[in-house]
């Protein structure tokens, strides 16, 4: 049955995209947007009760549940961190810059 469901699916997307572009003169743009919407919207449900469907969507809900679960730094701690990683990469700039100016110059007097 699942590959009647997957056909029956792509069959409801082209039928709403078909009519989005044949019903162009005669219906709003917005109405037509709406029933595209509708027509994705039922073919995802059709594709859902397919075998691969009811995967993803339980793949999706545990991915939800681990979302939940991440513990999102303050407002405080992002603005130190990103203050320290502004700093540090000044250091580490001026470092390389330091080192190019000494060492630049040693190969200017070596080469002469």
């Amino acid at each position: 049955m699942d590959p009647l469901k997957w056909i029956a699916a792509l069959a409801i997307v082209a039928g709403g995209v078909y009519g989005f572009y044949a019903l162009e003169a005669q219906v709003l743009t917005p109405v037509r947007v709406v029933g595209l919407l509708l027509t994705i919207g039922l073919a995802l449900f059709v594709a859902a009760l397919t075998s691969k469907g009811k995967t993803f969507l339980a793949f999706m809900r545990e991915a939800n549940i681990e979302r939940q679960k991440v513990v999102w730094p303050t407002r405080t701690e992002t603005l130190q961190t990103t203050l320290a990683v502004v700093v540090v990469v000044i250091l580490v700039g001026l470092l390389i810059w330091l080192l190019d100016w000494v060492f630049g110059g040693l190969v200017s007097l070596l080469v002469g």
